[in-house]
């Protein structure tokens, strides 16, 4: 076991609090510009989230993706946004000459040439995944003994997740922007190792102690990428970098907020496009034909409706499954709405759907559901409390 730096997770929760902060305070003393907290405030949400904080995912049907030449694994294609490729193959080049010069030493495994071992996943294939094993956890906690048709088995769903949606997320639109979605999978970053996420004193020894550490620090500025202190071999694409808007103008994409208009689309539409289906598909599976009710009367076997997804969309409208969203997404985020508040923004996107469209109804709730004006570790939220802290201060001379 380490004495400074965390090793594994296997440690008390006082211990490890203790030395993430040493090994915070170890990455993040030296004030480099590249060096970036993707776990702080609204850090925590970049290149995942527009600047509305309405999640969103790269669309390569948008913006031009191409692959990697440097790759970790030859068998493997690595590829992100054609920009963010052109500005990492420049900056690789770079570590290359300054080997060729002596500039850094030549055998760090790391550190002396640089290749891609993870990049850009598709959004699509991430959330399958991890959805897969969120129904798995679902079906095993599910009470399944009252449920004898969709709406029982909705209201218990929702009751079964409430109290884990907002760190164990179900939607899509959550999902995006959780820490469960990596920041490498936005077509913005890479990693270039091959290494233990949870090992603070293996990134120490085999990172921030290279020989190489100040060149790469220094170069990754240069060239546009931030270094995640997290993860010191991931590397983002900083969109707001002079560095980097002069690879992005080469395809015509002259600012961050370019690049976000341009390249990433909002996930709420499909997702709700595809929650009907998803939840027939659930029920199928989590509820049985049969079900033996017990009253006043003995027990009793109760047959459990069927459904095709004609028939369900027949029976349960529109309006049903916007409701459920909106609930669903509530359980999901952060907010200080009491009940009737949420009512009353559920009632008045209802009404939008009706008077104009699903779309319209579902960009309006997503713009008052992601506001991330109270949840701990918010910019807003940090500076409230200092306001807070000061107020108590003057109080107190």
């Amino acid at each position: 076991m380490s004495k400074f730096y965390k090793s594994s997770n296997i440690e008390t929760s006082s211990e490890l609090f203790n030395k993430r902060i040493v090994y915070s305070a170890r990455l993040l003393r030296s004030r480099a510009g590249s060096l970036v907290d993707f776990s702080f405030a609204e850090k925590a949400f970049y290149g995942k989230t527009n600047r509305n904080f309405v999640p969103i995912v790269a669309s390569q049907q948008l913006l031009p993706f191409k692959n990697f030449r440097s790759v970790g694994n030859p068998q493997q294609t690595e590829q992100a946004i054609s920009f963010v490729v052109d500005a990492f193959e420049a900056m690789a080049q770079q570590f290359k000459k300054a080997q060729q010069l002596g500039k850094i030493a030549s055998n760090d495994p790391n550190l002396t040439n640089l290749k891609v071992y993870k990049s850009y996943v598709n959004n699509n294939i991430t959330y399958q995944a991890y959805k897969q094993q969120f129904i798995s956890a679902v079906k095993q906690n599910l009470d399944i003994s009252n449920i004898n048709n969709f709406d029982s088995f909705v209201k218990e769903l929702l009751s079964t997740i409430s109290n884990i949606t907002k760190r164990y997320p179900m939607s899509m639109p959550a999902y995006v922007k959780s820490g469960f979605n990596s920041l490498t999978y936005s077509g913005l970053g890479v990693e270039i190792a091959e290494a233990d996420y949870n090992n603070d004193e293996q990134k120490i020894s085999n990172f921030v102690n290279s020989k190489n550490w100040n060149f790469y620090v220094n170069t990754c500025n240069s060239y546009g990428f931030m270094i995640d202190v997290n993860t010191p071999w991931r590397l983002i694409a900083d969109l707001d970098s002079v560095a980097m808007l002069g690879y992005s103008s080469r395809y015509g994409i002259n600012s961050l907020q370019s690049t976000i208009d341009l390249g990433f689309i909002t996930t709420h539409n499909s997702y709700f496009n595809s929650l009907t289906s998803e939840l027939l598909q659930l029920y199928n599976e989590v509820v049985p034909r049969s079900i033996i009710l017990n009253d006043e009367c003995g027990a009793k076997v109760i047959q459990t409706e069927q459904y095709t997804l004609q028939t369900l969309q027949q029976k349960y409208n529109n309006e049903y499954f916007l409701n459920f969203y909106f609930n669903l997404r509530f359980l999901e985020e952060e907010n200080t709405f009491n009940l009737s508040e949420r009512d009353k923004i559920i009632k008045d996107c209802l009404q939008i759907a009706r008077a104009v469209n699903n779309k319209t109804a579902l960009q309006n709730f997503e713009l008052y559901i992601n506001q991330p004006f109270d949840y701990r570790g918010s910019l807003s939220y940090i500076n409230k409390a200092q306001r807070v802290q000061r107020a108590d201060d003057i109080s107190n001379t």
